[in-house]
């Protein structure tokens, strides 16, 4: 239009006539193009409409109201299935704004095949599923029903519901008012989206496999040495025999080969680096921080997830703790008990040769990049609870209570009643001077959580600092009585100098700890030669070399040059600690056998009963023995 007005200006006026016939036919040439643009983006909508209108099969009610929910009462499998699920949560995270939660149901539906994730959060899980997975044995069970869900975990957390749009299209395909050409056109669409949903599906098993790995779970139960033993054609013929077979079926699955070759690659490309995960652990666990910082950043480098971020920063968070010196207002003055169990300074002996200003830079700057991240993981996953906890605790320890404070009310709009989160605020409270409302939160939580007895602790602090010395023994008092670690309860003896009646658990018979002999400090000489070496690897780790060689027996060294630093059991050891303890014995019989632990710390699947002075740590996972490992901190 533009040029046109220029032309009438330039041409002489006996022109003009000419012009205005030529204006008058572009603008009814635009009126109709703009009328056929508008009629073909409305009849564009409308069909999309009719085709992907609203799937009820999308939303949790529909399968809850239409199919019968599993529960423990009537069937049994479901509480070892909802444990699985959540230990995968642990280590794989949630989509941004969306937990993954898990519904078990009695039927299977005759159009849509099972597992699914739906787009709400759910994942969907047949009786027939899980019993398919354990048609074996349970051990093979658990990784098996581990790696189905952690396959569809993948789909949850990369947005990625393309199953039921297929559904939708196939199943409209029985409705009169559609012509079948053109709902096969639709699924055959669906199935060349040009981000290719081969690619996707075979993504989901190497990030699934992966996860299984992660979790602790034997990928070798899903991809072994035969074809008899290899889950994909198992599952393939057993649970769904068309699929593969007819030649007239879409391809929107990867067939057997396909999906056993990218699994077995991708096992053997993150065999190592999950590697480094597993390390980083073990040596978190052993106190050995730097190590664990740098196999956790080692391991960043290939899968930066939110629990590489968060032991990470967690890591970090503990060795800034070895540079810690909490102010003081006398020389009874007690330090606070928060969520994340910090060492007390009573075991910060590594930073008694530095001067106080070094320590103190020292602190500041690892304290800093625990911060940075915690801060990441919460970006990836703005509900996981853990990262609320320990970033409020390294906010408190900077001496940043109002920040810490900010933190944990976000997080107590996840959970409104959790007591780590409610301790931490009660101590936030009280460092930012509102006495009234830290004794508020931390009597809440010992009002709803018998159990949770560090805000005991906490309490008799407050008590103490306002000279009330009877109500201060009576909250310590209450609080050795529940048999805590010794480590904080020898600290609180030390530091108020009460007449405090502690009675720590005694070990049945003290003394350095072995697997069948073997003990940490022992060469790799020196291990027998019955024990059947599965894989061995390498790594670098500043300037040593380190070498993990896992057994068949499901124990595994890790060295240092020739002399073993570490011996780690895995959940399927069938052996049992020097002093008789298996796996699968509850808290109880630890203590009973080992006494009191040293030190009780945290991680993402249960409590860790510390042993420092027989050189081993028991991993707890539902208040059972999960794992052991064996260290010299």
């Amino acid at each position: 239009m533009l040029q046109i007005w220029k032309s009438f200006l330039i041409k002489p006026p006996e022109s003009c006539l000419s012009l205005v016939k030529h204006m008058v036919s572009l603008i009814l040439k635009w009126q109709l193009v703009s009328r056929l643009v508008v009629l073909l983006i409305g009849s564009l909508i409308i069909s999309h409409s009719h085709a992907m209108s609203p799937n009820p099969r999308e939303r949790i009610d529909f399968w809850r109201d239409n199919y019968t929910v599993l529960s423990e009462k009537n069937y049994s499998k479901t509480k070892q299935a909802q444990s699985i699920f959540r230990q995968l949560l642990n280590t794989a995270g949630h989509r941004r704004g969306i937990e993954p939660r898990l519904l078990i149901i009695k039927e299977d539906p005759n159009n849509i095949s099972l597992p699914i994730s739906i787009p709400d959060g759910w994942i969907i899980l047949s009786k027939a599923v899980i019993d398919f997975c354990y048609q074996k044995n349970n051990q093979a069970g658990d990784a098996r029903l581990a790696f189905v869900l952690a396959h569809e975990l993948v789909h949850q957390l990369e947005d990625d519901f393309w199953h039921m749009k297929f559904f939708q299209a196939l199943e409209s395909a029985h409705s009169k008012d559609r012509i079948p050409g053109k709902i096969y056109s639709e699924v055959q669409n669906i199935a060349k989206q040009s981000d290719k949903i081969l690619a996707k599906e075979l993504r989901a098993d190497e990030l699934g496999i992966v996860y299984v790995a992660m979790a602790g779970y034997d990928s070798r139960a899903i991809v072994g040495k035969s074809f008899k033993n290899n889950f994909f054609a198992e599952w393939s013929h057993d649970r769904h025999p068309l699929r593969y077979t007819s030649k007239n079926t879409t391809n929107t699955h990867p067939d057997i080969k396909q999906r056993t070759t990218s699994v077995k690659v991708r096992l053997q490309q993150i065999s190592e680096k999950s590697d480094y995960f597993k390390l980083g652990l073990w040596f978190y666990h052993s106190g050995d921080y730097e190590r664990a910082i740098m196999s956790f950043d080692e391991f960043r480098r290939y899968f930066p997830g939110r629990a590489v971020h968060h032991n990470l920063a967690s890591s970090y968070h503990r060795l800034a703790m070895r540079y810690y010196h909490a102010e003081t207002n006398g020389k009874n003055s007690i330090q606070f008990q928060l969520s994340m169990l910090v060492d007390p300074e009573s075991r910060a002996s590594n930073a008694t040769v530095r001067s106080n200003n070094q320590s103190n830079k020292l602190f500041s700057k690892h304290m800093k990049k625990a911060i940075h991240y915690y801060e990441l993981a919460l970006e990836q996953d703005p509900q996981y609870l853990n990262a609320y906890h320990n970033l409020s605790t390294a906010w408190l320890h900077m001496d940043e209570p109002y920040k810490a404070i900010a933190v944990l009310q976000d997080g107590l709009q996840l959970d409104s009643n959790n007591p780590g989160l409610l301790n931490n605020l009660g101590v936030a409270f009280h460092k930012a001077g509102n006495a009234d409302k830290a004794r508020q939160y931390l009597l809440q939580v010992v009002s709803q959580n018998k159990d949770y007895i560090i805000s005991l602790f906490n309490l008799g602090i407050i008590a103490w600092q306002n000279n009330d010395r009877d109500k201060a023994e009576s909250y310590w008092q209450t609080y050795l009585d529940k048999q805590p670690d010794r480590l904080w309860s020898n600290y609180l003896i030390q530091k108020t100098r009460l007449n405090l009646d502690y009675h720590a658990v005694k070990p049945v018979k003290p003394g350095r700890e072995h697997v069948q002999k073997l003990m940490v400090g022992h060469y790799t000489n020196e291990i027998s030669k019955t024990w059947d070496i599965e894989n061995k690897s390498k790594f670098k780790l500043d300037t040593s070399t380190h070498q993990l060689i896992k057994f068949k027996n499901h124990v595994t060294t890790i060295t240092e040059g020739d002399e073993i630093r570490l011996i780690a059991t895995d959940r399927a050891f069938r052996g049992k600690s020097s002093q008789g303890i298996a796996i699968g014995d509850t808290i109880e019989q630890v203590i009973k056998r080992y006494g009191s632990p040293d030190y009780i710390d945290q991680s993402s699947s249960g409590q860790i009963l510390a042993y420092p002075s027989q050189g081993i740590s028991f991993q707890m996972s539902q208040n059972k023995v999960a794992s052991w490992l064996l260290y010299w901190e």
